[in-house]
């Protein structure tokens, strides 16, 4: 994901400084809604499952200020 992100800013600033036609553009809206956007879709669904298992754990334990 994070790699995803430096690849894509890296891009931007290619098209900044180098020549920014729209093939370019194009190119870098199609890649991306095609691997940056199921990449989040994918780990926030990862986070929901993760929520999911957790809160039986998240019952036991000993609520104060910490956790409240």
């Amino acid at each position: 994901l994070i790699l995803l992100e430096v690849g894509f800013w890296l891009h931007l600033h290619q098209n900044k400084y180098g020549k920014a036609n729209q093939n370019s553009i194009l190119r870098l809206s199609q890649y991306f809604c095609f691997q940056f956007l199921p990449q989040i879709i994918l780990f926030q669904t990862m986070l929901k499952q993760s929520n999911i298992n957790n809160e039986n754990f998240t019952r036991e334990v000993p609520h104060g200020p910490m956790w409240d």
